[in-house]
C-alpha cells in the first residue's frame, strides 16, 4: 500500500509504503508497519473510517508540533506518538505515522495479576518464554526486575507529564506494553487529554473506575481538565498491584460502616488503602497479598502511602516514583521477607451452591415460601442452603452473619462472638444436599422493618464460605400478608361461636362503626391511591415494546414484571432522567425514561401513522424520534387533516420509508429519509436525518416530493455538498427539478459540523466542545469545521438563527432583522475550523431546558442547521455526607469505645465523626442541628436544646472533602442510652435534612 505524508501541515509530501496486511486492529483504527528504508522503527496508525479520521485531525494537529522530549531517544521506554500526517492516494487524510514498541511486547496483565504458579507453568503464557524466571514476584531478582521495569514506566509518564498539556487518565497495565528485558512502550497517545492554561483543547477518551482517583467523578461532573495527580493515582496502583499482587484497595474484609462496600471503586471513594489512615475498620484473609508491602524499602512504602492519603497535592510524581525505585535498585535494599502462599479450596469441608430464604413462624411453618418476595413483616428469616459436600464431617459446625442494609449485625450475645446464628450439619463426601438453617427474628415481626438489601455471610470456622443477600421490601397498605392455615382444632366449650358475638355486640353504633370504617378504608384502598394516580403526570409508551421491571437494572431478566406494546398508558409517579417509576395496568414498576412521551407529543407522533404499515416501517425508537423532532420543529399538526406518513407492505421496495448510508455509501452511518404528506393540500415532503453516537436525530435535508413515487436512492455528494434523492414513477426514474443544481458548480464553503461549547464573558471555555450542556450555559459558543475551495484567507460574515425549544427566535437589542446575530471572521486554507462569537449572558440565565434549533447563514443562504440539547442544571448542595461513624467518649472527650465499635447502655456520650463532601475548596461555615431520637420514637432533649432538636453546632469546614466531630449527647453517669435503635439525623440550618442513619444500643455484656 502506497501513502503519501507530512512531518508539518506546509511540509511537502513524501512517499512511503506498507504491506496489505495489518500488525493489528483496534475499535478505531489499523497498525501497518512500514517497509521504505529510513523508517524501520515507525508504523502508520490509519483510521478505520473516514469521521474518526476528519475528528481527531485537529488533534493529531497539536500532538505533532506539541510533542513530549525523547520520545524515542531512549533506551529503555518509547513514546508511539504522531511524528507525521499521512494521506492516501487522493491526498485524504487518513492517519498518522509514530514509533514502533519495541519488538516483542506484550501488555503488563502478564505481571499484573497474581498466581501461585510462576509464569513458566502457566499454559497461557507458554508463548512467551523470555519471560520465564525473571518476575516471580517471591524472589529477590524477581521483585527487582519488576522494579525496574515500573522504573522505566514512571519516567516514560514523566516525560510526558513534563508538557504540562497531556495527561493519560486511562493509565493501567493493559495500556502499556513492555519487553521481557523491561523496556517500556507507552501506547493509544491520541487519547489522552489535552488542555492548556486550565482549559481542555481535547479531552480524554476513556477511564478506568478501578484505577480513578477518589476526586476524579466531581472533576467529570464540572467538566474541568483532569490534572496529573490523577495519573499519579492510578499509576500507583499500577505499580501496587504488579509490585504487591493485589489492587491496593482490594482483597480485604470490610468492618462497619464500610462493610456494604465490596467494589475497588467504592473502596477508593471511602478511602480504604490497606495501609492508609482507616486501616482499623479492616480486616485480612489468611491468605493476604498485601503482606508483600513489608518487602519493600521504607522509601516505597512511604510513597504509596502519600499516594492513596487524603491530600490530593502530596501525591509523589513521577520524577519522584522514578528515582526512589531506581535508588532502591542501585542499593540493593530490594529483598524478599514475606512469601504469602494459598490455601487450597479443598480446605473447606463444603461448597455451597444455593442459598434461599423464606419467612416463617415461631413454630417453623412457612408463611412465604423459599424464593417468593419477602416483606418487613418477617416473622423469622430461614436460610436453606444446597451445598456439595468435600469431605466426610458428620458434625460440621457452621455460622452465619446477618447485616441490616445499613451495616449493623444482628449479633446473638449467647453463642460465638461476631455471629447471628450457629449450627452443625452432615457432610458426606462428593453428595449434593440441601438443608435449613435456623431462622433468625421475633414473634411480633419487627426484626426486618429496615427495608432494603440485606446480606449474609456463611461460615466454616472463621473463614468465610459464601455471601448471600435478599431484598427486604416495604409493606404496602393494601397487601396482606399470606398465613398458612392453622390446624383444625375443637374450640373450648367456654368459647362463643361467631353467631354468638355477634348477637351480643349488636347494637345501633356497631352499624355506625361499620360505616364508618367502610368510608375509612375506601380513603385507604381505592381513594387516596385514586386521587395520587390522577395527580401525577401520564406518559405514553413509543417504542414497539417496553420493560416494566422491579428495579432499576437492565442487564438482568431477573426483575421482569411485563412488556408494555406502543401506545400503553403509564402514571408516572417519578423520572430522574434515566429511570422513571411508573404505574401500568395496575402494577407499578420501574421503565427506561427514554422510551416515554408526554401526552402531547404521544398524540403528535400517534396522529402521524396514516395507515398501520407506515407504523411497522418506523419501528425503531430513534427513528420516530426523528419524525416527531421535525413535526415539533416545523409547527406541523397531524391527522386526518394534518400531516401523515403512509407507507406499503415493509418487504415492498421501493417504499416512503428508507434507511439509506450517507457519505455516498462509505460511511456506516445509516441515514433515515421518509414522506409527510399534508392530507388537506395533497403536497408531500421528503426529509432526512441522521444520528448523533448517543442516537439523536440532526436534521440533515428537506425537499417537495413528486405528487406519486416512492424512494428509490439517497446519495451524498462530498463535492458539492447536495443530497440527490431519486423517486419511482411508473417504472421510471423521477428526478425533482431543483436536484439539477448539482451540475452547478461546488459551493465555495462547506460546513462540516458544527461543536459547541460554554464560555464566558472573556471567551474561556467552562464547558467544553462537543460536551453536554446545561441550563447554567453563559455564552453559547460554536466550533465550525468547515471546507472550501480557495486556498487564500478570505473574511466572511455569517448570520446565525438560534431558535428556542418553542420555536420562537433568540434576539437582542443589536440582533439584525430575522437573525440572532452577525459575525465576520477570518478563514484560510482549504479546510479548517474557525469559532464563531457566543451568545448568551454573564449570568448564565439565557437558556432554557430543552432543544435549541442552530442555523447558520450565508448571503441569505443556509449553510448549516443542527440542534443543541439544553439538560436542566440541578443544583449543587452546599454540603453532603458520605459516612457517618460512632463512639462512647467521656466527659472529657477520651474515648472508652472506638468508632464504628458496637455501643452498649453504658455510653456516656454518643459522638459522631462525619466524612463530608462539599463543592468548593473555601473556608465556610456551616450551622447543624442534630436530633436524637430514643427507640420509642420520642425526641432525646436537654434543658439547653434548640426547639425541635437535641443540640446545635457552629463549623467552619474547608477543603472538598474531609471528616469532623460532632458534639457528644449523653451524661457523665451513662444513664441516658438504653437497649434499642436510636435514629440519628443531621440537618443543615434546620430546613434540610443531611444524613440519617441508625445506632444500634445493645445492654451492656
Amino acid at each position: 500500500m502506497k501513502i503519501y505524508i507530512k512531518k508539518t501541515v506546509s511540509s511537502n509530501f513524501e512517499l512511503l509504503e506498507t504491506p496489505d496486511q495489518a500488525l493489528g486492529k483496534g475499535g478505531q483504527a489499523r497498525v501497518f508497519k512500514i517497509q521504505t528504508k529510513g523508517y524501520n522503527d515507525f508504523c502508520l496508525k490509519k483510521f478505520i473510517r473516514e469521521e474518526d479520521a476528519k475528528k481527531n485531525y485537529d488533534r493529531i494537529v497539536y500532538m505533532i508540533q506539541n510533542p513530549p522530549q525523547n520520545i524515542m531517544g531512549s533506551k529503555s521506554f518509547r513514546i508511539c506518538w504522531p511524528t507525521a500526517f499521512a494521506y492516501d492516494s487522493q491526498k485524504n487524510f487518513i492517519g498518522y505515522i509514530m514509533p514502533l514498541a519495541f519488538p516483542e511486547s506484550r501488555d503488563l496483565k502478564i505481571l499484573e495479576v497474581y498466581s501461585p504458579k510462576p509464569i513458566s507453568q502457566q499454559a497461557r503464557y507458554k508463548k512467551y518464554p523470555d519471560w520465564f524466571d525473571k518476575y516471580e514476584i517471591d524472589t529477590d531478582e524477581g521483585l527487582k526486575n519488576r522494579m525496574k521495569m515500573l522504573c522505566n514506566w514512571a519516567i516514560a509518564i514523566y516525560s510526558i507529564h513534563a508538557t504540562h498539556k497531556y495527561v493519560i487518565i486511562d493509565l493501567k497495565p493493559e495500556n502499556v506494553l513492555a519487553t521481557s528485558s523491561g523496556k517500556i512502550s507507552i501506547v493509544d497517545t491520541d487519547s489522552f487529554q489535552i488542555s492548556e492554561n486550565g482549559r481542555i483543547l481535547f479531552p480524554g477518551t476513556a477511564f478506568t473506575p478501578g484505577y480513578f482517583p477518589p476526586e476524579g467523578k466531581n472533576i467529570k461532573k464540572n467538566k474541568a481538565p483532569f490534572p496529573i495527580s490523577c495519573d499519579c493515582f492510578a499509576a500507583a496502583v499500577c505499580f501496587y498491584k504488579i509490585l504487591v499482587g493485589v489492587h491496593p484497595f482490594g482483597g480485604m474484609i470490610k468492618k462497619a460502616p464500610y462493610n456494604q462496600i465490596e467494589t475497588e471503586e467504592d473502596a477508593i471513594n471511602a478511602g480504604l488503602f490497606a495501609f492508609g489512615d482507616k486501616k482499623q475498620f479492616l480486616d485480612f484473609p489468611a491468605f493476604n497479598l498485601h503482606k508483600h508491602f513489608e518487602n519493600f524499602p521504607l522509601t516505597i512504602q512511604h510513597l504509596f502511602k502519600r499516594a492513596f492519603g487524603s491530600n490530593i497535592n502530596a501525591r509523589p510524581t513521577m520524577d519522584e516514583w522514578g528515582k526512589t525505585l531506581h535508588e532502591a535498585i542501585v542499593s540493593n535494599s530490594v529483598s524478599v521477607r514475606t512469601v504469602i502462599k494459598p490455601t487450597h479450596s479443598n480446605s473447606f469441608s463444603i461448597q455451597i451452591i444455593e442459598v434461599k430464604f423464606a419467612d416463617v413462624d415461631y413454630n417453623g411453618s412457612i408463611i412465604r415460601y423459599y424464593g417468593n418476595k419477602l416483606y418487613s413483616d418477617v416473622s423469622y428469616l430461614s436460610p436453606q442452603i444446597t451445598y456439595k459436600s468435600l469431605k466426610n464431617n458428620s458434625n460440621l459446625e457452621i455460622g452465619y452473619k446477618i447485616y441490616s442494609p445499613s451495616g449493623q449485625l444482628e449479633y446473638n450475645s449467647s453463642i460465638k462472638s461476631g455471629f447471628t446464628s450457629l449450627t452443625h450439619i452432615n457432610c458426606t463426601s462428593n453428595s449434593i444436599q440441601t438443608v435449613i438453617l435456623p431462622g433468625w427474628g421475633n414473634k411480633n415481626k419487627t426484626a426486618y422493618t429496615e427495608t432494603g438489601i440485606w446480606r449474609m455471610e456463611i461460615y466454616e470456622g472463621d473463614k468465610c464460605l459464601y455471601k448471600a443477600s435478599i431484598e427486604i421490601h416495604p409493606i404496602v397498605a393494601s397487601q396482606s400478608s399470606y398465613i398458612p392455615s392453622a390446624t383444625p382444632q375443637t374450640p373450648p366449650s367456654w368459647m362463643s361461636s361467631p353467631k354468638q358475638v355477634a348477637k351480643k355486640k349488636s347494637k345501633w353504633w356497631a352499624w355506625m362503626l361499620l360505616f364508618i370504617s367502610i368510608i375509612w378504608l375506601g380513603y385507604q384502598f381505592w381513594y387516596k391511591d385514586y386521587a395520587k394516580d390522577n395527580a401525577a403526570p401520564h406518559s405514553y409508551v413509543f417504542a414497539t415494546n417496553l420493560f416494566l421491571r422491579s428495579s432499576k437494572e437492565a442487564n438482568t431478566d431477573n426483575n421482569l414484571l411485563g412488556t408494555m406494546p406502543y401506545g400503553t398508558e403509564l402514571v408516572t409517579y417519578s423520572d430522574d432522567g434515566e429511570w422513571a417509576y411508573v404505574k401500568a395496568n395496575g402494577q407499578k414498576g420501574y421503565v427506561a425514561s427514554d422510551y416515554l412521551l408526554s401526552t402531547e407529543d404521544f398524540a403528535l407522533l400517534n396522529g402521524v401513522w396514516g395507515n398501520e404499515e407506515a407504523k411497522e416501517m418506523v419501528e425503531t425508537s430513534k427513528y420516530r424520534l426523528a419524525v416527531l423532532d421535525y413535526l415539533k420543529s416545523n409547527h406541523l399538526q397531524t391527522g386526518s387533516t394534518g400531516w401523515q406518513l403512509y407507507a406499503k407492505q415493509k418487504e415492498m421496495k421501493p417504499n416512503s420509508v428508507l434507511y439509506p448510508l450517507l457519505n455516498n455509501g462509505k460511511s456506516k452511518d445509516t441515514g433515515f429519509a421518509f414522506i409527510l404528506k399534508d392530507n388537506a393540500t395533497g403536497k408531500r415532503k421528503l426529509i432526512l436525518y441522521a444520528f448523533e453516537e448517543n442516537d439523536i436525530p440532526v436534521f440533515r435535508y428537506a425537499e417537495d416530493a413528486p405528487e406519486r413515487g416512492d424512494i428509490t436512492s439517497v446519495v451524498y455528494s462530498r463535492w458539492n455538498d447536495k443530497y440527490r434523492i431519486t423517486y419511482s414513477k411508473k417504472n421510471t426514474t423521477y428526478t425533482p427539478p431543483i436536484q439539477q443544481q448539482t451540475k452547478q458548480e461546488p459551493k465555495p464553503f462547506i460546513i462540516h459540523s458544527v461543536e459547541f461549547a460554554n464560555t464566558d464573558y472573556d471567551g474561556n471555555v467552562l464547558t467544553g466542545f462537543g460536551k453536554q450542556l446545561y441550563t447554567d450555559v453563559q455564552y453559547l459558543k460554536p466550533r465550525i469545521a468547515y471546507k472550501k475551495q480557495a486556498p487564500a484567507s478570505e473574511s466572511l460574515t455569517f448570520k446565525v438563527k438560534i431558535l428556542r425549544p418553542d420555536g420562537t427566535l433568540e434576539r437582542g437589542t443589536s440582533s439584525p432583522a430575522g437573525y440572532t446575530f452577525e459575525h465576520t471572521v477570518n478563514v484560510w486554507g482549504q479546510s479548517g475550523t474557525c469559532e464563531l462569537t457566543g451568545w448568551g449572558n454573564r449570568e448564565g440565565n439565557a437558556y432554557q431546558a430543552g432543544r435549541y434549533h442552530y442555523e447558520i447563514w450565508h448571503e441569505e443562504e443556509m449553510l448549516y442547521s443542527t440542534t443543541v440539547d439544553i439538560k436542566k442544571k440541578e443544583a449543587v448542595a452546599p454540603l453532603s455526607i458520605s459516612s457517618v461513624a460512632f463512639a462512647n467518649v467521656n466527659y472529657n472527650e477520651y474515648i472508652l469505645r472506638n468508632y464504628g465499635s458496637q455501643l452498649y447502655s453504658d455510653t456516656q456520650y454518643l459522638r459522631a465523626k462525619v466524612s463530608y463532601r462539599k463543592p468548593t475548596a473555601s473556608t465556610e461555615s456551616f450551622k447543624l442541628k442534630v436530633k436524637i431520637f430514643n427507640p420509642d420514637g420520642s425526641l432525646n432533649r436537654g434543658s439547653v436544646s434548640p426547639a425541635g432538636y437535641t443540640f446545635e453546632t457552629q463549623l467552619l469546614l474547608s477543603g472538598k472533602e474531609g471528616s469532623f466531630l460532632l458534639t457528644g449527647w449523653g451524661n457523665k453517669e451513662g444513664t441516658v442510652y438504653t437497649a434499642g435503635n436510636y435514629r440519628y439525623e443531621i440537618w443543615l440550618n434546620g430546613t434540610k435534612l443531611l444524613y440519617a442513619t441508625m445506632v444500634n444500643i445493645k445492654d451492656k455484656p
